[in-house]
């Protein structure tokens, strides 16, 4: 495994089982707002699980996830002003869900 695999998967297991949580029982507005876009991304969300396939579906998913944690993860320790050079230095070419904007 390389490093941001092993950083991936470090950030995913601390990070999507609490998060799945919340999506059941909101603690916060940040909660709330995070389950409002979710419910707006459904549609868009079952047309790809349904091109990719359970499996690949998952496997994507977790992926996004993990770039998306990681890079903000670095935004906050002030290692990128956007996040997008460690989108792009993990290999994905850019965020799918949602566009951040300042």
């Amino acid at each position: 495994m390389t490093e941001a695999t092993l950083r991936r998967h470090a950030v995913l297991t601390h990070l999507v089982a609490p998060r799945i949580a919340r999506l059941e029982q909101p603690a916060n507005t940040v909660d709330r707002v995070t389950n409002t876009m979710v419910g707006l991304m459904q549609a868009e969300l079952r047309e790809r699980r349904k091109v990719l396939g359970d499996h690949a579906f998952v496997a994507c998913m977790i992926e996004e996830i993990a770039a998306w944690v990681v890079a903000l993860e670095a935004m906050v320790a002030g290692v990128s002003g956007t996040g997008r050079e460690v989108l792009v230095g993990l290999g994905v070419s850019r965020p799918a869900y949602p566009q951040v904007t300042a």
